[in-house]
């Protein structure tokens, strides 16, 4: 009996310590120290969002990979119904949609658009999901974020992954376009 309560206690030890993230509420987000993740070539994350706008209205899991300069986002709303992925290759995209395949050469965020109905400047959003200003766009720092090309981008919540500081929960508001997103898993 020993044994098994002591193997039992030596299990839930190891997975507890198996947990890479502790999740805290922003008080104040912090842009400092922050620089060495442009660095980083390649991430990944699964979560959840919703969207929504004058005229749309969605909720969706994410699964999205970055590798240097590519991008893999893969969209599905409950039970996987309307499963998309967008391939991204600098100005290069390809769209995968009901066993469709569309590709295109010229703005992103316009064909994201287009397909998936949210309006939000993707290629800013790589940036703003790891908790970075997009560098080719003037900011303002607030209290909770930042203020980018017009998008409020407010971090609620960050999780400690790897011993790096990224987001849990983050909200990107521009006048009635609303994005929410909470990261259930890192890659690192």
């Amino acid at each position: 009996m020993k044994g098994r309560f002591f193997t039992l206690l030596v299990l839930t030890g190891l997975l507890t310590s198996c947990a890479d993230t502790l999740v805290k509420p922003v008080d104040q987000y912090q842009l400092i120290e922050r620089n060495d993740l442009y660095n980083k070539a390649k991430w990944g994350f699964t979560g959840r969002f919703s969207y929504s706008d004058k005229s749309n209205s969605l909720t969706a899991s994410i699964n999205w990979k970055h590798l240097k300069e590519k991008d893999k986002v893969e969209l599905a709303g409950p039970l996987g119904v309307g499963r998309t992925i967008v391939n991204i290759d600098g100005s290069n995209v390809e769209v995968n949609y009901d066993g469709k395949k569309i590709q295109f050469n010229g703005s992103v965020d316009d064909l994201i658009t287009k397909y998936t109905g949210v309006s939000v400047p993707i290629l800013s959003l790589k940036y703003w999901v790891i908790g970075l200003v997009d560098p080719e766009a003037a900011y303002d720092n607030v209290e909770d974020g930042f203020i980018q090309s017009g998008w409020h981008i407010k971090y609620q919540k960050m999780q400690i992954v790897n011993n790096e500081e990224m987001p849990k929960k983050i909200k990107v508001e521009k006048i009635d376009s609303k994005l929410k997103m909470i990261i259930d898993h890192w890659e690192m």
